[in-house]
Parts: structure tokens; C-alpha cells; sequence
């Protein structure tokens, strides 16, 4: 009987320590699970879906307008500086967005900030007062359709576009005084007013792209990012201020390096993407940064692009404001 009791003794204490045993394995392993689903979930979440632009209310930005005074002032400052195939003006070697690839993790350590952004984009545009001739040729299915020049003078709010090439269309003007849009036919002197959204005579370049589109005044930095490699580039969204005719919402991409803008995407208010344009060839005018080739791709009919070339840019001291009225287009 002592033996007995004995022996169902040791069993017993051999059965315990067993259990307590698996129980210890079994927490170690649910511990081991849980770490490694944590640690799967945020490898998943760092290789999730690009990056967005933070919204207001993020660290990056701060909310309200943009005051663009400063930064237009300075890039307006200029005059008899010249831009032409010939010409000794430096070219800067810009990168493509679309050639760099996308670092989803990068995140803000160039100290860029918004003010820096505001400078880049305000001389990313002409001369306040100038003279450009430009050659815009239409494709559809990469079959070219139509080349169209042009000279374009320009001064503050005022523009004047006159066809020379084809022909056919040749006698043609544009003029933009202030917020009024007007095609004049010279051959029958005859004028109609046109909107800013409209294409170009068939292109896929509108009214505005041609005539009016100035980002420093038009648009504020809603937010702002790095897309890719090395801070290289910079997504920056920007929304139209109240009266702007173009474009309601618009993300630029900027190569911070040579302070230049390689690529917009143009949006309608609906947040339907409606147009692509991207800047190659850029040369510097005074301060001011000129893309000599411009490609606009029709989001809304993939077959149809058109590509613009910038063959010379004059900066001017001032034009003869009386050119800029329909009395004048119809006195010639």
C-alpha cells in the first residue's frame, strides 16, 4: 500500500510539472504570434499605396492664403534679356518626374519649406513684360495633324497672340485685355469673344495655358511632399484662388535642385483629371526659369497630345499698352 501511494505520488507531480510546462510554450508562442502580426502589419502599411499630400490641419503646412507679392515682385524684375536656338543663355539639366523612382517612405528632411516653394514657382514663368515666338504641333495616335506659329506679346494682364503659320489660319489673333478674351479675323474684321477653358484652335493647349496661366498669382500650396528619390522632387498641390479661370486644383512637381517645374497635372473641380503638361528644356532668363518644350497629354482622349515649342523669348522694359484693344486689331 505505501508503494502504491507512493508511486501515484510521483505521477502526479510528473503530470503538473508536465502542464506547466506546455502552458509556458503555449505563452510564448501566442507571444511570438502577436509580434510577428504586429510587425507584418506595419511592413504591409509602409509598403501600402503612394504617398498623398497631407490635407490642412498636417505638420507640413500651414493653413490660410499665400502671399505671393514678395516672390512675383522679384521675378518680375527683369528687361532686354533674350532666349533664342542661338542663344549663349545657360540650360539647366532637369530630372523627370517619371524617370525617378517613387520612395514611398521619404519623408521631409531637406528643409524645404513652403516659403522656398513660393519662390521656385514664381519664376517659373515669363517676364512680366515679353515677347515669345511659339511653334504648337497637334498629334492624335502620335500621327502629327497640325503645327501652328505664333508670337505672343504679353505685359501684366494683357496679352496679344498673332497666328503667322499655317496660311489658313494665318490673320488670326487672340488678345486677352484684363478678363476679356477675344478671336479677331483680320481678313473679314470681325471679333468674337472665346472662353479661357477652350482649346486652342484644335490643340489640346486651352486659351489659359497660352495666355494667362501664372501659378504665383493665380494658385496657393495647399500641401506639399517629397516623391522621390533623394528629396529630388516635390509634389506640391495647389489650389485656384477665387476669380481664377483655369484650373481648380493642380499638383506641380518640382526638381528643388535646379528650381524648376517638370511637370503639372491639371484637375477640374470635380477632381477629374483633365490634363497633363510637362516641361523639358529649360534655360534661364535673367532669373527666370524658360522650359522651351512643353508637352500637353489630353487626359480625357489618350489618343491626342500636343507639343510646344518655345523657339525665342525676349524680355522687354515695357510695350505699348494701346496694342492691347480691339481698336487696335481692327486699325491694322
Amino acid at each position: 500500500m505505501s508503494i502504491y501511494l507512493k508511486t501515484s505520488s510521483a505521477l502526479i507531480t510528473v503530470a503538473v510539472i508536465t502542464l506547466l510546462n506546455l502552458s509556458c510554450v503555449s505563452a510564448q508562442e501566442n507571444s511570438q504570434n502577436i509580434n510577428d502580426s504586429s510587425n507584418k502589419n506595419v511592413v504591409e502599411a509602409s509598403l501600402s499605396g503612394k504617398a498623398t499630400p497631407p490635407r490642412n490641419g498636417d505638420s507640413s503646412v500651414s493653413d490660410g492664403i499665400v502671399n505671393t507679392a514678395d516672390t512675383t515682385e522679384a521675378a518680375a524684375k527683369m528687361a532686354g534679356t533674350k532666349i533664342e536656338e542661338s542663344s549663349s543663355s545657360s540650360a539647366l539639366t532637369s530630372v523627370s518626374v517619371d524617370e525617378l523612382a517613387v520612395n514611398e517612405n521619404t519623408t521631409v528632411t531637406t528643409g524645404i519649406t513652403k516659403t522656398d516653394l513660393q519662390q521656385i514657382i514664381a519664376i517659373n514663368s515669363y517676364p512680366a513684360s515679353s515677347i515669345a515666338k511659339i511653334e504648337v504641333t497637334s498629334f492624335v495616335d502620335d500621327k502629327k495633324k497640325k503645327t501652328i506659329q505664333m508670337s505672343i506679346q504679353s505685359q501684366g494682364n494683357n496679352a496679344l497672340l498673332e497666328i503667322t503659320a499655317p496660311r489658313v489660319d494665318r490673320g488670326k489673333f487672340v488678345l486677352k485685355a484684363d478678363k476679356d478674351l477675344w478671336m479677331y479675323f483680320s481678313n473679314i474684321m470681325r471679333s468674337i469673344r472665346v472662353a479661357n477653358r477652350d482649346n486652342f484652335l484644335g490643340t489640346d493647349a486651352s486659351n489659359y495655358d497660352l495666355l494667362e496661366m501664372n501659378l504665383a498669382r493665380d494658385y496657393t500650396i495647399e500641401s506639399f511632399q517629397p516623391v522621390a528619390e533623394n528629396n529630388a522632387i516635390y509634389q506640391v498641390t495647389l489650389l485656384a484662388k477665387e476669380g481664377t479661370e483655369g484650373y481648380a486644383q493642380i499638383n506641380s512637381f518640382v526638381d528643388i535642385k535646379n528650381k524648376v517645374i517638370v511637370k503639372n497635372e491639371c484637375y477640374s473641380i470635380s477632381g477629374e483629371k483633365i490634363k497633363v503638361m510637362n516641361y523639358t528644356e529649360h534655360h534661364m532668363l535673367a532669373d527666370q526659369r524658360i522650359p522651351k518644350v512643353i508637352e500637353f497629354t489630353n487626359e480625357l482622349d489618350k489618343r491626342r497630345k500636343s507639343i510646344m515649342h518655345v523657339t525665342e523669348v525676349t524680355g522687354v522694359e515695357k510695350i505699348d499698352e494701346s496694342i492691347f484693344s480691339l481698336g487696335y486689331l481692327e486699325s491694322l
